[in-house]
């Protein structure tokens, strides 16, 4: 609805089938920028709390660990701003493709969803969904019942952010990761933040950290999506 209010509903539509990374940046630059990154876009919608968690899915904690780093129209151009010159749309970079069309197409859509990834799902009657296993309770509770060295790698997304700086939760997810994962092993996660609090906790549980990328503004991005301000690694040493 934003586009179509905006008027430049079919430039997004151009915008995901150019065929150089060129044309695409200039249509991002003369016609879905002065709309996406409005003062009155930024003010109304990106910066109401209401919007961020009901369309978004982002917390309050998690909103206020990148405003304490700077202004709601500082993280939407940090992370907008250099999409258009990283990758094309029309071949790959589908996370945006799929925002701005409403769906994906068969050159830009998630590798289980072509034909390819698809018969191999298939394979060996469906074998390789076998090494899924879905949970319905908190990934403490999870850790809680896995012996140590069960994981070898954890990849815990941006969940950390939920929690306000201090919470016991984190120290106790922490504490099990540190259990189950033995030295050498390593968590990786992404936060909203350039440098999320709860880094100190893994340090202090033995783990030494890594950025493996942090945004310092509108000129580059981190990786094809760059929703998140930074990503980083951690390695069980203790």
């Amino acid at each position: 609805w934003v586009l179509a209010l905006g008027g430049v509903l079919e430039d997004a539509k151009r915008m995901c089938d150019v065929d150089t990374i060129e044309e695409q940046a200039r249509i991002w630059r003369e016609k879905l920028r002065p709309v996406l990154l409005s003062n009155w876009f930024v003010k109304l919608v990106l910066n109401n709390p209401a919007f961020l968690w009901n369309a978004l899915g982002v917390p309050l904690a998690q909103r206020r660990a990148f405003l304490n780093e700077g202004s709601c129209y500082e993280f939407a151009r940090d992370t907008l701003d250099p999409i258009a010159s990283t990758a094309l749309l029309k071949t790959g970079a589908y996370h945006y493709l799929l925002c701005l069309l409403g769906r994906y197409t068969p050159t830009s859509c998630p590798a289980y969803l072509t034909r390819e990834g698809f018969d191999k799902l298939r394979e060996n009657n469906f074998e390789r969904l076998e090494s899924f296993r879905l949970h319905t309770e908190s990934i403490t509770n999870v850790l809680c019942g896995m012996q140590p060295g069960q994981l070898t790698h954890a990849v815990i997304m941006d969940h950390l952010d939920w929690f306000d700086p201090g919470a016991k939760e984190v120290e106790e997810e922490v504490a099990q990761l540190r259990r189950v994962l033995l030295p050498g092993n390593a968590v990786f996660w992404r936060s909203a933040a350039r440098k999320p609090w709860y880094c100190e906790v893994f340090e202090r549980n033995g783990f030494s950290l890594t950025p493996l990328g942090v945004r310092t503004g509108p000129e580059r991005a981190i990786d094809r999506v760059n929703m998140y301000a930074s990503f980083w690694k951690a390695v069980r040493v203790e």
